[in-house]
């Protein structure tokens, strides 16, 4: 099997998943050292096209990347579709490696069991094909990527932090046995295996990795993020109607058909009476929308008024009109008061993908890995062989 140093491609960088990750813990312990807020000074640039909600799409609901696309289609080409082949790889074969350290064919296949297993139900087998080659790919290129971020995290460990470490995973040991299995190991295990899927060694190691990972892009990311007061600003202006809804009004309408009359009330208006008292026919109605009147002439008297204020006479059709708004239910609006911390951490994450990006491009320059295209056709075929659909 052949091996490369780097990659032309470039794939999902599943490490969006560390924003949400706890830092609490290791921040206590001088692990991490904390980032001040950013002052007012020029942003960084962001793609234009992420959605509002994106910094909160999951990790598995983000979409696939190139490289796995790539590969997917590459080694769905490679297998050979015929039900009697046999593969030349099993479950527990390693299948390629990544700086270093083997990949197992059931690390990758088992978390999609169900998957495959699903789909085989459901498509031919040409379908089941393509469509288990990219969800294979996707697998290998997360794990590429975290097996190759996480060394380049651990070895920028110092010895201090790695004695550090060893003090807050024996912690985080004897806290999971308390809560888990108050005091009792075995009980702690099948507790843990119940819930998480997971044993005590396995949840302790992927909470070593998670604190050293955020670690190392806490001091080689973070730094660069640079949201301003300006930069939210300006983002709330340019989305004011999208945090400050049009509510909807209840309004006063005042008609006459006299124009004496028109001036009679318009006098009164202006000499302070109000507006209920101006005339014995006041009508009340709800008025949703931005032209809820059947007149454009009041349409845009109403677009101008704000909730007490009111216009008239105005002539419209054979009749004179005053219109007041008497109530806005505002709810829903949010000032930029309200709504400033939910978009410093928007744009916080638009720029942690965008550097993300750019730093994985670098690490798959770097690592030393086994294409993923011959790892994917090597578990295409185990896939093709165990779950595959006769025809």
């Amino acid at each position: 099997m052949a091996m490369t140093h780097g990659t032309r491609m470039m794939g999902r960088w599943c490490m969006v998943a560390v924003l949400a990750w706890p830092t609490s813990m290791a921040l206590a312990q001088g692990l991490l050292e904390p980032v001040p807020p950013a002052e007012d000074a020029p942003a960084a640039d962001v793609p234009a096209d992420v959605p509002p909600d994106a910094a909160d799409v999951p990790v598995e609901d983000m979409p696939p990347s190139a490289v796995a696309e790539e590969a997917a289609e590459r080694a769905a080409a490679a297998v050979a579709d015929d039900p009697g082949d046999r593969t030349r790889h099993t479950m527990d074969g390693m299948i390629g490696q990544v700086n270093g350290r083997p990949i197992y064919a059931r690390r990758v296949l088992e978390p999609v069991r169900d998957q495959l297993t699903a789909m085989s139900r459901q498509l031919s087998r040409n379908e089941f094909r393509q469509d288990a080659a990219r969800l294979i790919a996707g697998q290998l290129d997360q794990i590429v990527t975290d097996a190759l971020v996480l060394g380049a995290a651990e070895r920028d460990l110092t010895e201090q932090e790695r004695m550090g470490l060893r003090h807050m995973v024996r912690q985080r040991r004897e806290q999971l046995l308390r809560q888990h299995g108050q005091g009792s190991l075995a009980v702690a295990e099948r507790q843990l295996q119940d819930t998480t899927g997971m044993g005590l060694d396995d949840t302790l190691e992927a909470y070593r990795q998670e604190v050293i990972v955020q670690r190392y892009l806490h001091r080689r990311l973070f730094p660069q993020i640079n949201v301003t007061r300006r930069d939210i600003r300006r983002y709330y202006q340019d989305r004011y109607e999208q945090f400050n809804p049009q509510g909807e009004r209840m309004i006063e309408l005042i008609r006459t058909g006299e124009a004496d009359e028109s001036q009679r009330i318009a006098d009164a208006l202006a000499e302070g009476v109000l507006f209920a008292d101006a005339s014995d026919e006041v009508r009340q109605l709800a008025a949703p929308g931005e032209a809820p009147l059947a007149h454009d002439a009041l349409n845009e008297a109403l677009a101008e008024l704000a909730q007490g204020e009111h216009a008239g006479p105005i002539e419209a059709g054979d009749a004179y009109w005053f219109i007041r708004v008497a109530e806005v239910d505002q709810q829903g609006a949010r000032s930029l008061r309200d709504a400033q911390l939910e978009i410093e951490n928007l744009l916080r994450g638009q720029q942690f993908r965008t550097l993300s990006e750019q730093y994985r491009r670098d690490l798959f320059a770097e690592g030393s890995y086994n294409p993923i295209d011959e790892m994917t056709a090597s578990l295409l075929e185990i896939a093709m062989s165990r779950y595959a659909p006769s025809e």
